[in-house]
């Protein structure tokens, strides 16, 4: 089954084909882990006070037992086991030509238009069929799996990276942790900005371990350790990347918080929805929300499978009206420059394996419909 997902940023507005199958299992509570106590200067150290830093103010866990602690390493000209492979995906090898440094991605006049493209679509074909030259791009990653599994995350990324770089366009990278907040070290981060450095003309909005107040996602409703390990890695990147901007985005609030959740946290406080999960917002520089439409006749639910129904006129409006008269109270108490609000994913479900829709898909699919 599947639904059209748009993926809206204001300035930026992405769109994608999903299944609609994919919302999470919801299994058995769990308890958030405890934040540990910060560093002096969290953008070098990892939340735990007892890892020792390294010569460039990096700290690292003690290495496992049996490693020597030699950690492979990328420096800025490529050297390292995977240098050779990462030049030829970057497109550095061979002499190719000095790109001009980008700068963080920031708001300009009017919308950003961007999509998703999942399977083996492509970006170029994507902007001649809609007639519209696309200004963003997302892709999901996984970290930081992504700076081992070679064949797999690292090779999608720069294949990724290096289309965006072909179209002119801005890259969203949804980063998430699935082995939970506390599975890397700063190290790995370190490697992760070397790593987005080599498209360093790329701006980035790096979207990073997103919809946190949800009971889905094994990094969620854990606000203290959240806001701790988002600080730390913002102040890592902006250290090392000059064209990366943090992103912070909750899901909308209704149903919050989601008690049927596997990860749902009982200790939260269920009344505030967001501001409980926002970091120092001197880390931040774009915020947004996710919102999907389930069905109008009961808020929050979903419809039963094949009662498809096209949302209500406006019917998208109130949740964002919502979410930005949060981030309108945000940007009157803040004496940090205004935060530009997105929405970073919206969609309404629509089952396609209804009768009248499947006999649709299949005459396209047999090349019929014209």
């Amino acid at each position: 089954m599947l639904s059209l997902h748009s993926l809206v940023l204001v300035c930026c507005i992405l769109s994608r084909v999903i299944g609609s199958t994919g919302t999470p299992t919801f299994r058995q509570q769990r308890q958030p882990q405890p934040p540990r106590a910060l560093q002096e200067d969290p953008g070098d150290y990892l939340a735990d006070g007892s890892w020792a830093a390294d010569d460039n103010g990096i700290a690292s866990p003690p290495p496992p037992a049996g490693d020597d602690g030699e950690a492979e390493e990328w420096d800025e000209e490529g050297e390292g086991e995977d240098g050779p492979l990462l030049d030829l995906l970057a497109d550095k090898a061979g002499g190719g030509p000095k790109r001009k440094q980008a700068l963080r991605p920031v708001p300009g006049n009017g919308v950003y238009l961007g999509a998703i493209l999942e399977g083996e679509g492509q970006m170029q074909p994507f902007n001649q069929r809609t007639g519209i030259h696309h200004a963003a791009f997302m892709k999901f990653i996984k970290f930081p799996q992504v700076l081992t599994d070679t064949e797999g995350e690292m090779k999608a990324l720069a294949s990724f990276m290096r289309e965006c770089r072909e179209n002119d366009a801005m890259a969203m990278l949804t980063l998430e942790t699935p082995d939970g907040l506390n599975s890397y070290t700063a190290k790995e981060v370190r490697k992760f900005a070397q790593l987005i450095n080599r498209w360093a003309d790329v701006p980035v909005f790096l979207r990073w371990n997103h919809e946190m107040n949800g009971s889905w996602n094994v990094w969620g409703q854990q606000p203290d350790l959240y806001k701790a390990k988002f600080e730390e890695f913002a102040k890592m990147m902006r250290k090392h990347s000059k064209q990366v901007a943090m992103v912070w985005t909750p899901n909308q609030e209704w149903g919050f918080p989601w008690k049927d959740g596997q990860h749902y946290n009982a200790s939260i406080d269920p009344y505030d929805p967001y501001l409980q999960f926002l970091p120092d917002k001197s880390l931040v520089d774009w915020i947004g929300i996710s919102y999907f439409h389930f069905g109008h006749e009961v808020r929050g639910k979903n419809l039963i499978p094949g009662n498809n129904i096209v949302p209500l006129p406006h019917s998208f409006f109130p949740p964002i009206e919502d979410f930005y008269r949060f981030a309108q109270r945000l940007n009157d108490d803040s004496k940090n420059p205004q935060l530009p609000i997105l929405i970073a994913e919206t969609s309404a479900v629509w089952n396609v394996d209804g009768p009248v829709n499947r006999n649709y898909m299949e005459e396209q699919a047999n090349g019929g419909g014209g």
